[in-house]
C-alpha cells in the first residue's frame, strides 16, 4: 500500500534539518506514551473523585470498628487503648471491611472483561483497525504526525498535527502528501471549513451527506472531503500575505511555565489587564448561580443524610465551567529574539471563535497586527467575536472588525455587559489602506 522507502520527501523539499518518514514501532511507542500521559493523569483524578464517597464510608466504618474494639478491650481489661497497633489496623481495615474480597472481585471482573473483549475480537476480526503513521522529525525529535486508518472499503485520514513552533515550514503539507499519495482510495477526512482550501490543493473535494460512509452520516458531520483518484502534488506553498521578519516567530504556549513568564512580562499592559479582568468576571458570573444551586442541593440532600453525593455534585459543578473554558482556550505569541512582542488569547468553538485579547507592543509596526491575525485565522473558526473597550474599537475596525448588536453575540458573551465596551465581529482580513495594509481574503 505504501512505498517501502522510509523517507520519501525528495519530491516535496523541506527546510534543512527536517525530514518526514514512516513511523517505526519505537516511534509509535513514544507517541503513545506522550498521548497516554494526560489520559492517565485524568483517569487517576477521576478515580480519586469517584472514590471520595468510598473513602468516606471506609473511614466511618473504620471508626465504628475501632470503637467496637475499644469497648471490647475496656470490657476485658478495664482500660482503653488509645493508639492502634499494626495488628489493630489490619483488623479494622482488612478483615472488618472485607477489602480482600473487594480486591478479588475487581481482579476477577477485569479478567472476565478482558476475556469477553478477546472473544468478541475473535468473532469479528474485521473490527480490528489498522493504522498507518507518518512522522515529521527535526533534529531527532518528533514534531508532527499524520495517521491513516485503513478500513475495508475506504481509508480515513484521522488527523494531521504539527508542533506550533514549526508551522509555516511546509511540514503539514509534506505529511499529508506522503501519507495519502499511495493510500487506498477512496480516502476520506473531516476538517474545519476554513481548512478546505488546504486539502483541495491535494485533490480532495467536498462530499454531500448522502455519499458519505455510514459512520459519517450517523454523526451528521458538516465538512467531509474525499480523494477518489490519484493525489496531486501541490508545488506552490500557501505563503502568508503579510510576512514577518526573519527574527520574528509565532508559536503557542507549550507549558504552564512559559505561560507564567509571558503573563509576568505583559502584566503592565492595560490591554492585557483588561482582558484578564473580563475573563475573571465571566468565570465569577457563571459560578454565582452555580453556588446558589449547589447550596440548595446540599440542604436537600443533607435532610436525607447523603452529603457525600452533594460533595461530588458540588465539585463537578464548580470545576466543569473552568475545565470547559480551558479546553477551548488558545494562547499565541510572537517572539523577537526570545522576547514576546505580541500576544493573542482566543476561545475556539465549532462554529465561531472569541477573541479576548490582541496585544502588540507600541514600538512595532501596525502590520504586526495584520500578520498576526492572518496566521491566527488559518487555525481557528471564523467569525471572531470581540468585546473591547470603546477606545480600542477604532484599531479593530481598521483591522476588519465590524460593530454588531449585543444580542448578536454568543450567549456566554451576553452574560456580562460593560457600559464603555463595544461588540465587534470579524469575518476575514479587510483593512483600511490608510494604514498601509492590503486587501486580502482568507
Amino acid at each position: 500500500m505504501f512505498n517501502s522507502e522510509n523517507n520519501s520527501t525528495s519530491n516535496y523539499p523541506l527546510p534543512p534539518g527536517y525530514s518526514v518518514r514512516r513511523a517505526t514501532a519505537e516511534d509509535i511507542r513514544k507517541l503513545n506514551n506522550n498521548i497516554n500521559l494526560p489520559i492517565l493523569i485524568g483517569t487517576i483524578l477521576g478515580c480519586i473523585v469517584i472514590s471520595i464517597p468510598i473513602i468516606q464510608f471506609a473511614i466511618e466504618m473504620s471508626m465504628k470498628n475501632w470503637e467496637i474494639m475499644q469497648r471490647a478491650i475496656l470490657y476485658e481489661t478495664g482500660t482503653r487503648k488509645y493508639t492502634p497497633t499494626l495488628e489493630d489496623w489490619y483488623q479494622i481495615i482488612i478483615i472488618n471491611l472485607g477489602l480482600d474480597k473487594l480486591l478479588l472481585g475487581i481482579t476477577t471482573g477485569l479478567g472476565i472483561g478482558r476475556g469477553i473483549y478477546l472473544f468478541l475480537q475473535s468473532l469479528f476480526p474485521q473490527s480490528k483497525q489498522i493504522f498507518q503513521h507518518w512522522i515529521a522529525v527535526y533534529k531527532g525529535k518528533i514534531i508532527g504526525q499524520a495517521v491513516l486508518q485503513i478500513k475495508r472499503n475506504y481509508t480515513l485520514l484521522m488527523y494531521v498535527s504539527v508542533n506550533s513552533s514549526h508551522w509555516w515550514q511546509g511540514i503539514g503539507s509534506c505529511l499529508v502528501w506522503n501519507s495519502i499519495k499511495d493510500a487506498k482510495k477512496p480516502l476520506y477526512l473531516t476538517c474545519r471549513p476554513g481548512l478546505k482550501a488546504f486539502y483541495q490543493r491535494f485533490g480532495f473535494v467536498s462530499v454531500t451527506n448522502l455519499k458519505q460512509p455510514v459512520e459519517f452520516r450517523r454523526y451528521n458531520i458538516r465538512c467531509v472531503m474525499v480523494l477518489l483518484n490519484k493525489s496531486t502534488l501541490p508545488l506552490e506553498r500557501c505563503q502568508p500575505k503579510f510576512s514577518l521578519p526573519a527574527e520574528y516567530s509565532i508559536s503557542s504556549f507549550e507549558n504552564i511555565w512559559m505561560r507564567w513568564q509571558v503573563y509576568k512580562q505583559l502584566w503592565s499592559s492595560q490591554i492585557f489587564n483588561q482582558s484578564r479582568f473580563y475573563i475573571l468576571n465571566l468565570i465569577a458570573v457563571i459560578h454565582i448561580p452555580l453556588i446558589l444551586i449547589i447550596v440548595t442541593i446540599w440542604n436537600i440532600l443533607s435532610i436525607w443524610d447523603i452529603t457525600w453525593l452533594a460533595g461530588i455534585i458540588s465539585i463537578t459543578a464548580l470545576l466543569t465551567p473552568i475545565f470547559t473554558i480551558f479546553i477551548y482556550w488558545q494562547e499565541w505569541r510572537i517572539e523577537q529574539n526570545n522576547k514576546t512582542i505580541a500576544y493573542a488569547h482566543l476561545s475556539c468553538r465549532l462554529k465561531y471563535s472569541i477573541l479576548y485579547c490582541l496585544y502588540v507592543e507600541n514600538s512595532h509596526t501596525p502590520q504586526i497586527y495584520q500578520a498576526f491575525l492572518e496566521r491566527l485565522t488559518r487555525r481557528i473558526q471564523l467569525p471572531i467575536y470581540l468585546v473591547c473597550p470603546r477606545q480600542s474599537a477604532k484599531l479593530y475596525i481598521q483591522l476588519g472588525f465590524v460593530p454588531i448588536n449585543q444580542q448578536s453575540l454568543p450567549f456566554e458573551l451576553q452574560i456580562i455587559r460593560f457600559q464603555h465596551y463595544v461588540t465587534l465581529k470579524f469575518y476575514g482580513l479587510c483593512v483600511n489602506t490608510s494604514l498601509g495594509f492590503v486587501q486580502s481574503k482568507i
